[in-house]
């Protein structure tokens, strides 16, 4: 897996608790962070290339970041989907072109 450039905007551990805006700019992330468990990719090679973080470097941090944004991405789609929903419902919608 590449790296990508987003080592510097995740935090140690993703928040808890109600959904916030650190959760919204950070769903895609949590996607990623599903299909990757979901597929074994090891928690080191999903820090590296997921969330940018170098587990060689900062094995801590990497395993922490890891643990705790999938953790966090698990509960937005498991028991706090009722709360992600609303808070995601309120996302600016696409237009749907009629060619």
């Amino acid at each position: 897996m590449e790296a990508k450039l987003t080592a510097n905007l995740i935090r140690r551990k993703a928040p808890q608790g109600d959904v916030v805006l650190y959760d919204r700019q950070h769903l895609l992330i949590y996607a990623e962070l599903l299909d990757a468990d979901d597929a074994g990719i090891c928690w080191r090679e999903g820090a590296l290339g997921i969330l940018g973080i170098d587990p060689v470097a900062n094995p801590d941090f990497a395993q922490c970041a890891w643990a705790s944004h999938l953790a966090r991405a698990r509960w937005i789609v498991g028991d706090g989907l009722h709360t992600a929903t609303e808070a995601f419902g309120n996302l600016p919608r696409f237009k749907i072109r009629e060619d």
